[in-house]
């Protein structure tokens, strides 16, 4: 009969302790790097080259901001904010929701976002624009279907109103279920918004629901019609701008098939958290994973389906699966047919879960460009 000597028992009892020790030391280092990337906030900077566009329009440089989720206390991000103005100097400022975390933060925001209100700009809201953020299982996001939809129960507990008020005193279009026609540098834009399907306030604004109109809808959609041909008004770009908070795969869908050319969205804080060889474990909406943010074609994956051109998924000499992925980093994209879309992955974090892993927070400069002269 083998028997375990005390020598060896000590022997696995000190192995036991050292694996637990390193993995309690790599969990709170991991805990820790995530902690501190939240609020490691990040500029990026991409090119989207729509070919559609004459090339003698000039760039527009669109200011993408999202999910910035504020508390008073994030003095930090406010400063970031307060610096984009002189960073950036954008054409155009396009919010996609979220802004808020608590009632006290509205004064912030709008003292952060003051250096842009010379700046056209346009903003839909998100659930936590209505909704203060609650504790909730985060089960919820990773494995959706074990529970009920989310749905919001009561009267909205956020300011929201009071944040609209602020958000137009900087010359801004609410665009919640609405259209709008403006100018910014060199472009005529036909942008149409719809407030969050997350919490089923969607709502597809009908043609002729152009609220703010530098001129007749009619007037502006002459010479560009809903299947992107380029502009003849000469020296001047047009872009059928989509803007929604959560990037179901409905709204894109119904933005793209209005004629929109661009959507910008947010919602999906990029997985907030991902794996490294694997990437986010959830997008919080019906987006594949590997669409938790960036720049990308729609439709993707497998919504590609008759209606998208052959081949259109590729650059010249591209790979299909390869150039399906999502820009999240810097560089340039070049739109081959349907509809680009940009997936911010946005500036905060619930406060009940206040951290990131290889998602770190956002804000994008969009340089679009026209792709011929």
């Amino acid at each position: 009969m083998n028997t375990v000597s005390e020598a060896d028992k000590h022997r696995v009892r000190r192995t036991a302790l050292g694996v637990l020790s390193a993995s309690a030391a790599a969990g709170a280092g991991c805990l820790g790097w995530a902690l501190q990337e939240a609020h490691r906030y990040t500029l990026r900077e991409r090119v989207l080259v729509l070919p559609q566009v004459a090339g003698m329009a000039g760039e527009l440089r669109i200011l993408h901001l999202s999910d910035m989720h504020l508390l008073r206390r994030h003095r930090a991000k406010q400063q970031f904010l307060s610096d984009l103005a002189q960073r950036c100097r954008p054409d155009l400022v396009v919010l996609t929701g979220d802004h808020l975390s608590e009632a006290g933060a509205v004064g912030p925001l709008l003292d952060a976002l003051a250096p842009l209100a010379d700046i056209p700009g346009l903003f839909v809201y998100g659930s936590n624009d209505y909704f203060a953020p609650v504790l909730k299982n985060p089960l919820r996001y990773v494995a959706p279907g074990l529970f009920s939809p989310l749905v919001e129960k009561g009267e909205p507990n956020l300011p929201w109103d009071e944040m609209t008020a602020g958000l137009e005193s900087f010359g801004w279009i609410d665009l919640n279920n609405r259209r709008a026609l403006l100018h910014a540098a060199a472009w005529d834009i036909h942008a149409v918004g719809m407030d969050d399907p997350h919490i089923g306030r969607a709502r597809m604004p009908r043609p002729d629901e152009a609220t703010d109109t530098v001129e007749s809808a009619a007037a502006l959609d002459a010479s560009a019609s809903t299947e992107r041909e380029p502009r003849t008004n000469a020296g001047r770009g047009y872009l059928r701008l989509g803007v929604v908070h959560a990037p179901y795969r409905a709204a894109l869908n119904a933005l793209m098939n209005d004629g929109a050319a661009l959507t910008l969205a947010g919602h999906t804080h990029g997985g907030q958290l991902a794996v490294p060889g694997f990437g986010a474990l959830t997008t919080n909406c019906d987006l594949p994973l590997r669409y938790d943010s960036g720049l990308f074609d729609w439709p993707c994956g497998e919504d590609i389906g008759a209606g998208r051109h052959a081949g259109s998924d590729l650059d010249a000499g591209g790979d299909p699966a390869a150039e399906r992925l999502p820009l999240r980093g810097d560089g340039v994209r070049v739109l081959r047919g349907g509809m680009a879309v940009n997936v911010s992955a946005g500036l905060g974090t619930s406060p009940y879960t206040p951290v990131r892993f290889l998602r770190p927070p956002e804000a994008i400069l969009l340089r679009v460009r026209g792709g011929a002269d």
